[in-house]
């Protein structure tokens, strides 16, 4: 995974949370992080499937736990295609 897809992944998800990139870490979640809702999950998802041109399955969903989880399914679904 490239630091460029990092970088990309916590801009989407600090502009959905309205923060700062530098405070995206990896273990950020909904547990951790009361910003990350419902609703601005489903929006972090949206933007990632449409700036990374990639979609998401169910599976994807339940696993994304916190943000390096994300990352790393992303990158996974970005090798793939």
């Amino acid at each position: 995974m490239t630091s460029d897809l990092i970088d990309k992944l916590k801009v989407i998800v600090a502009d959905a949370l309205e923060i700062e990139p530098s405070q995206v870490t990896n273990d950020m979640c909904s547990d951790n992080y009361p910003e990350w809702d419902s609703v601005r999950h489903v929006s972090i998802v949206m933007m990632i499937e449409e700036q990374c041109d990639i979609m998401f399955d169910e599976d994807d969903l339940t696993s994304m736990t916190n943000f390096g989880a994300l990352t790393d399914i992303v990158a996974k679904k970005i090798a793939a295609a």
